[in-house]
């Protein structure tokens, strides 16, 4: 196997010493991942962003003129128009996945790059700069274990991060139309799916087997071992900061949702002492005649 940038590939870095990326050629019907193929993520890219970028300086001078208008006047109405399409509920819920585990892993790198290629026109929340660090490691992971064979692992990975994400986008839509009920219980179901996936498998089944196991078999863990862990364990750092977030506002919606049935109980109680005081009146009325 051949490649253009040797020291890149070499096998000390990818590879046990056992290994080599002869073992990886096409060969008896087997077929391996090669890492020209991460070139169709990209084009996935444009397909999922759903924010139209701002023509460029030249462009708004060329349109002014022949429109008659001035350049602020043309970046105004684009700023006006940009802000009319405001992202709809099934745009905002997008969800794929593919039987192939090629096509499966090049539509999530694809989606990946469009949240990084939309991120500067997004809304900046609290946890922006998490959203930029995540999104970067996981490009980067997948890319990785394409190029390096460990599409199995990888396949996990994915499966796992993906398991309580559709949760969360069903109670947004449940939440911009209005169904506060659906949308507190499909939040609670993304909490409990959340804890399991990512704070309990991913750390004690996935990480571990990452972690631990390669040790077993080989002794001197190549430089490929820290990569692949250093970016997992940075993963998993967001994944109990992004909990520790939504047990804040699962506590904030549960407060809430007890306040409320007490303030009715309270006023059902008025009401009832209210009409009870009202009876007692009209008897000692009654009896007074």
């Amino acid at each position: 196997m051949h490649y253009r940038f040797h020291w890149f590939w070499w096998d000390n870095i990818w590879l046990p010493g056992n290994v080599t990326w002869a073992n990886f050629e096409d060969r008896n019907g087997y077929i391996f991942p090669k890492p020209y193929q991460l070139c169709a993520s990209i084009p996935y890219g444009p397909f999922w962003c759903h924010n139209s970028l701002l023509p460029l300086q030249a462009e708004m001078r060329l349109l002014a003129k022949k429109i008659n208008w001035t350049v602020h006047l043309v970046e105004k109405w684009f700023r006006r128009r940009r802000n009319i399409e405001i992202p709809t509920v099934s745009q905002k819920f997008r969800e794929s996945l593919l039987p192939s585990q090629y096509w499966y892993y090049m539509a999530e790198i694809g989606f990946y790059w469009s949240l990084l290629f939309t991120l500067g026109f997004d809304t900046k929340r609290k946890d922006f700069k998490a959203h930029v660090v995540h999104h970067l490691a996981a490009i980067s992971l997948m890319a990785s274990s394409w190029c390096g064979n460990y599409t199995r692992i990888g396949t996990l990975v994915m499966i796992v991060n993906d398991s309580a994400d559709f949760w969360l986008e069903a109670a947004k839509i449940f939440n911009y139309a209005g169904w506060e009920d659906t949308c507190g219980m499909l939040f609670i179901i993304f909490t409990v799916v959340f804890f399991i996936t990512r704070i309990i498998l991913l750390p004690f089944c996935i990480l571990r087997a990452t972690l631990y196991q390669p040790t077993c078999y080989y002794f001197q863990p190549v430089v490929a071992y820290f990569f692949f862990n250093g970016q997992l364990l940075v993963l998993q750092g967001l994944h109990v900061y992004w909990f520790s977030l939504v047990l804040k506002i699962l506590k904030k919606f549960i407060f809430i949702k007890v306040s409320e049935q007490e303030k009715q109980e309270r006023v059902r109680e008025g009401t009832e002492e209210e009409r009870r005081a009202r009876a007692g009146v009209r008897r000692e009325i009654r009896s007074k005649r």
